[in-house]
């Protein structure tokens, strides 16, 4: 009798392993019941700091796209400007998860009463190493042309007295900047300013086609619109000159 049911035991036993290990080894990035579930940590960024350090206070719905190209939708999501990382509120459980930046390719937010903003990873030069570092930015133009503008949170040397309660305590402030990058015809990503002189810089080997444009239309570019609008204007100028050599 024993040994009949130490035969009966073993292969229910052996379906418990093979099945534990099956579900230990899925994918962090698969549907299980209906869940999903992203890979990253959970982790709640420092609050000593005197300033916003999210592009919005509350959780916005938005879309991220991996690098293998699969799309996940109508996910919650915060975009952190001081570590420059995407934060994810983790269905069912609400945890504060920061998505391992390594496995997005590019994430959208939707906005109340407009566009959804997307994020592209772009290759960004470090001024002190020179060398390649990926970061998010906001994409404002897409064509043949694209224009590019990161959202930083630094941490400046000045502090303000908070008080919270009977505990007062001095915070650095977090100050906001912005960098706008062009990626021209020949694949250059190249960082300017809204600016004549430095937009016609960004041009690359059409910069001789967009001097022209710029003083033929008389076009100001002095803030972010002005510039996103000269970018237009030179995306569709430059298509046009492609199929029309002799304008």
């Amino acid at each position: 009798m024993k040994n009949n049911l130490k035969i009966l035991l073993t292969p229910v036993i052996l379906f418990f392993l093979l099945t534990n290990n099956i579900e230990a080894e899925m994918p962090p990035d698969e549907h299980v019941f209906n869940e999903v579930y992203l890979p990253g940590e959970i982790f709640f960024p420092p609050q000593a700091y005197s300033g916003r350090q999210f592009l919005f206070d509350d959780w916005k719905k938005g879309d991220i796209i991996t690098q293998s190209g699969k799309v996940y939708t109508n996910q919650l999501l915060k975009y952190n400007m001081l570590l420059d990382e995407l934060f994810w509120l983790s269905p069912g459980v609400f945890n504060h998860i920061m998505l391992d930046r390594g496995f997005i390719n590019k994430f959208t937010i939707d906005i109340d009463g407009g566009q959804p903003l997307t994020f592209q990873k772009i290759p960004v030069k470090n001024p002190i190493t020179g060398a390649d570092a990926m970061q998010f930015a906001q994409q404002l133009y897409k064509g043949d042309l694209e224009l590019y503008v990161t959202h930083h949170k630094r941490i400046s040397a000045r502090s303000e007295v908070v008080r919270t309660g009977e505990t007062v305590s001095h915070q650095r402030i977090l100050q906001k900047t912005q960098s706008y990058y062009l990626k021209n015809t020949s694949g250059e990503i190249v960082q300017l300013r809204p600016s004549r002189r430095s937009f016609i810089s960004s041009m690359g080997k059409d910069r001789e086609r967009i001097n022209e444009l710029i003083m033929a239309k008389q076009l100001t570019i002095q803030n972010q619109q002005q510039l996103i609008q000269a970018v237009k204007e030179a995306d569709q100028y430059l298509k046009s000159v492609s199929v029309n050599p002799d304008l």
